[in-house]
């Protein structure tokens, strides 16, 4: 587990085509990274019990995300936080 020990915690989906870097914090022992592809869901207590805080736009691409119903956000590289109450869904990247 890291660092998510009671409900929420953040989650993210990527309905991109492309893998994106994520990463979390283990109860203040430091950043760990690791990816998640296309298509996949990293995160969030009733998945894998893992809290993540934040997810790596591609530098020199336009990404477009949601962190709830009927919003969408673009932005254009570096790291985008992920509050423990949130769901994010990267839609998609363009490069």
């Amino acid at each position: 587990m890291s660092g998510c020990t009671f409900p929420p915690c953040g989650e993210i989906y990527n309905k991109s085509n492309r893998s994106v870097q994520i990463r979390w914090d283990d109860n203040n022992s430091g950043w760990k990274y690791g990816t998640v592809a296309p298509g996949g869901h990293v995160g969030g207590w009733f998945n894998d019990g893992r809290d993540i805080d934040g997810w790596n736009a591609p530098t020199g691409c336009q990404s477009a995300y949601s962190d709830h119903p009927g919003a969408i956000y673009y932005v254009y590289g570096g790291w985008q936080k992920i509050a423990s109450n949130q769901t994010v869904t990267i839609h998609w990247i363009k490069c």
